[in-house]
């Protein structure tokens, strides 16, 4: 009898969290715009959210990623949102919601517009002369990477991007380089143009069109995420990150 009690209190509270998180995922994916969305999540409350991260992706998109948990009674749920957008108005949206150790669980895609999308790769496909498909554009765009050349208390630490760009640089690989500088992920791009441009500095010439797509990119400006020692998540412009020591030598 004391088992069948435990079981059904269990139940109950399942019950009673599942109608606020189906409020909550219809809310969201049911949004149009960027406001909307965020709208629809003050309505929520989370312990943990953090600041909307949107970058510029050319041609007019932007790109934002959204973490946070929802809280409803003793449970917490993890939740990110990437979003690709222009003026507002949203033209793809992905809800993925996240299990404690940060893999997704379940993933729901909204409020796409096929054309915008088509659109958007082609564009790039144009300009950085590269042939993605959507589905790799995005996929590649949503992938978590993170710029450093040395994390952790001694600065050993360092991501695998980080020792293919300097394995690159060192055999001045330049076509290699060239395909992350063209990829539509921002922490990519960061580490090509650092390897570049010590190709460059090295007394090496590099490509017109890749030395125009570094200057692109660098009038870009866009935020890269990164970590220096300890400090993970830093959000700095591509400029301050990679040029600033540069230009005090």
């Amino acid at each position: 009898m004391k088992q069948s009690l435990i079981i059904l209190t269990f139940l109950i509270s399942i019950s009673a969290t599942a109608e606020p998180w189906d409020k909550l995922v219809n809310e969201l994916t049911d949004s149009r715009t960027l406001t909307e969305l965020k709208e629809s999540k003050s309505d929520f409350y989370s312990r943990h959210d953090r600041t909307p991260l949107t970058r510029n992706l050319d041609f007019g998109y932007e790109h934002t990623v959204w973490e946070f948990d929802f809280v409803h009674g003793n449970y917490s749920t993890d939740f990110k949102i990437s979003v690709i957008s222009m003026n507002d108005s949203i033209v793809f949206g992905r809800l993925e919601r996240l299990h404690w150790r940060g893999r997704t669980e379940e993933s729901i895609e909204f409020s796409t517009i096929e054309k915008e999308l088509e659109n958007l790769v082609s564009q790039h496909n144009s300009f950085f002369s590269t042939n993605y498909e959507i589905d790799e554009f995005i996929s590649e765009l949503s992938e978590e990477y993170y710029y450093s050349l040395g994390c952790g208390e001694t600065g050993s630490e360092r991501p695998k991007e980080a020792d293919k760009m300097l394995k690159w640089t060192k055999i001045e690989n330049i076509n290699k380089l060239t395909k992350w500088l063209c990829s539509p992920n921002y922490e990519l791009q960061a580490y090509a143009i650092d390897g570049l441009t010590r190709i460059e500095e090295a007394g090496n010439s590099l490509p017109d069109h890749v030395l125009t797509l570094i200057e692109h990119l660098r009038t870009r400006n866009s935020v890269v995420i990164n970590c220096s020692g300890c400090l993970m998540g830093l959000e700095t412009p591509i400029n301050s990150l990679l040029f600033e020591y540069r230009n005090k030598k």
